[in-house]
């Protein structure tokens, strides 16, 4: 775990720690002052702290690959094995499964947070084939951010018109919500990526200021209390371009200041990292594990009460993070989940295959 930065482990594990939170229907219900908080800036805090670890000096057909691999392949793995459930157990259509996880949006997947994972590929080749032209030194502040707001406003209006249009796939009962992996989102996701990596020098030597932090919770609080704007991906919502955008930056801001904080506690600091480290593994499999924590623990602590939901989030956020230690440290099962550089197994397959007197460095 060299080179890592804590810093950005600590706020990617309370991210997705408030993911789980935010679907736990007993101590988040949707609607809720407390689902709205969480949903109008815990999405666009993962495309921001993408953008941060961005490589843009990586080839275009590096990154291709590279994210195949440790996001489409985590996808297929896990779509594969909820189908042979759906598929072979329940009698679900074959066709129509193999339909709707190749489509990849949240109204055609059995696990609907896997949405995430194809259209962060999406946006970090978007993003990719970009570079050139917002790499190019301009001395016009205008010309250095225009695409930005031209891609957040184009965005925008692609995920209004979406959000009210829905699609029909032939054989499918209802109507979907988006386009195939969510690509009339990538305006506004795209933009949340450029931002942290336009600021990723800044982010990585993060130390919070006490009057923007108090500027921020002034601003977060307000917004949710005296309008009703928030934000959710997945549905296709964002209620307010002023409103909406200052919440989702404050919140951002205030999760930094928060892990700034987290980081000077040992004990904190490692178990918020280590939910970092592991929140691939939390993404895919909390929802499934604390849907399911709530029905079983629910006839023992009382259906509905404030202590199965509190079970069932530890149930959602450690249970897959032990997943994920468990898996990392099986070669075999890792090469279906993690990033083949990693890997033991690989390494030793590509070692044999090394030509006599070679090196492939």
């Amino acid at each position: 775990m060299k080179n890592r930065n804590e810093l950005l482990d600590v706020a990617k594990g309370i991210g997705i720690l408030l993911v789980v939170f935010g679907h736990n229907s007993i101590l988040c219900p949707s609607p809720s002052k407390a689902f709205a908080m969480v949903f109008s800036f815990h999405m666009p805090l993962f495309f921001f702290l993408s953008g941060v670890l961005f490589n843009p000096t990586k080839p275009f057909g590096n990154v291709l690959v590279s994210k195949c691999d440790s996001l489409i392949k985590p996808y297929l793995t896990t779509t594969v094995i909820v189908g042979l459930e759906y598929v072979l157990l329940r009698g679900d259509n074959l066709f129509g499964y193999i339909r709707d996880i190749a489509y990849g949006v949240g109204d055609t997947l059995v696990w609907i947070s896997l949405w995430f994972l194809p259209h962060l590929f999406l946006v970090t080749v978007l993003v990719r084939l970009l570079t050139n032209l917002l790499n190019r030194k301009h001395t016009n502040l205008f010309l250095q951010y225009a695409p930005l707001f031209i891609l957040f406003l184009v965005g925008l209006v692609a995920m209004r018109y979406f959000g009210q249009h829905k699609i029909h796939l032939a054989g499918r009962k209802t109507d979907i919500i988006g386009l195939p992996w969510s690509m009339d989102l990538l305006g506004i996701s795209s933009f949340y990526f450029l931002c942290g990596y336009r600021l990723a020098k800044q982010v990585k030597q993060f130390t919070p200021s006490l009057l923007w932090s108090t500027v921020s919770l002034i601003i977060f609080f307000s917004t949710h209390f005296f309008t009703n704007a928030s934000l959710d991906m997945n549905m296709r919502q964002y209620d307010s371009l002023i409103f909406t955008t200052l919440t989702t930056a404050s919140g951002i801001y205030l999760t930094f200041s928060i892990s700034f904080l987290i980081h000077h506690f040992i004990a904190m600091r490692r178990v918020f990292a280590f939910l970092g480290i592991s929140s691939l593994f939390i993404l895919i499999f909390h929802s499934y594990l604390q849907s399911n924590a709530i029905k079983m623990i629910g006839n023992f602590l009382g259906n509905g009460s404030a202590s199965t939901g509190v079970f069932a989030l530890m149930v959602g956020t450690f249970v897959p993070a032990i997943i994920w230690v468990v898996v990392k440290n099986v070669d075999a099962m890792a090469l279906l989940f993690l990033p083949l550089k990693h890997n033991g197994l690989f390494r030793k397959i590509k070692s044999d295959v090394r030509p006599s007197g070679k090196s492939l460095s």
